[in-house]
């Protein structure tokens, strides 16, 4: 397994890469996209060139949309991924843009939030999430793509139920640990486990569970929080795991994010070390 970091692409691209190889250490890792007009395929030369420059290897397209979202409680509920109904359909053809950018640079997994889908299956939100997603499965399996969760917002068997019912051969996870204990949907190395045969992304984020009455977590840095990383890669290691770490730091502070990140990297590396 390779450290590897989710870089944004905005702006220049190429300069975004760059930015990751020489300041932050990394020569993988996840890129993402919220600025829809980055999907182009000048941008994507910009990409592939930099890549090729700097020996980048991009592992996934993290996929954003547009429209409101809230990730504080309660608006969280209504304005996150595929869950609004008001903004589903546009944000389906965003992600399916998105798909088609990830084949300009060579990248065959797209991942987004798919929203705080209800558990009930019968809920008719929980219904379009479904639609939505296996629409978009069967829109990119032609061309070898996945579609990754990023996980978060439902409860492990809630998120699986869904995966089966997709059908789809091409539905996956990327599991971001923190994101599970920010929400409070359950013990990252638990509900890893379950998800352990879905999994095709990782993120590599910590965090701290809510507290009295505080609806949301807090991020922290690696090593830092409540997420058990020896345990985690172990159960990795375990089902075969073979993908990135994607180190993920959503700090305001740009030196101390670099630093956390730099920090975190070298934390992962020695686990990683040790369990050869």
């Amino acid at each position: 397994m390779r450290v590897g970091w989710l870089v944004g692409l905005k702006g220049d691209p190429y300069e975004n890469i760059r930015y990751a190889v020489e300041k932050i250490g990394v020569h993988s890792g996840q890129v993402s996209v919220w600025d829809m007009s980055i999907y182009t395929r000048e941008n994507a030369d910009k990409v592939l060139q930099a890549c090729k420059d700097f020996d980048f290897t991009p592992t996934a397209l993290w996929c954003g949309w547009s429209g409101p979202h809230e990730w504080s409680y309660p608006g969280m509920y209504a304005t996150i991924g595929f869950v609004p109904a008001e903004w589903r359909a546009q944000r389906i053809q965003e992600v399916l843009k998105g798909a088609e950018f990830a084949r300009m640079i060579g990248v065959k997994n797209i991942i987004t939030h798919a929203g705080y889908m209800p558990d009930n299956p019968f809920h008719p939100e929980r219904i379009g999430v479904l639609h939505a997603v296996k629409y978009i499965c069967q829109q990119i399996a032609p061309y070898g793509q996945n579609f990754l969760f990023e996980t978060g917002e439902m409860i492990p068997n809630t998120l699986i139920q869904l995966i089966v019912d997709a059908q789809q051969e091409n539905i996956g996870i990327n599991f971001d640990c923190a994101n599970m204990i920010i929400n409070a949907r359950g013990n990252s190395a638990d509900a890893l486990r379950m998800l352990a045969p879905w999994v095709k992304g990782v993120h590599a984020k910590d965090a701290t569970y809510p507290a009295g009455t505080n609806p949301k977590g807090k991020e922290v840095p690696l090593g830092e929080g409540k997420a058990n990383f020896p345990e985690l890669l172990r159960i990795l290691k375990e089902a075969g795991y073979q993908g990135d770490l994607t180190i993920e730091r959503e700090i305001e502070d740009i030196a101390q994010r670099d630093q956390d990140i730099r920090n975190g990297k070298a934390y992962l590396e020695k686990i990683l070390a040790e369990m050869e």
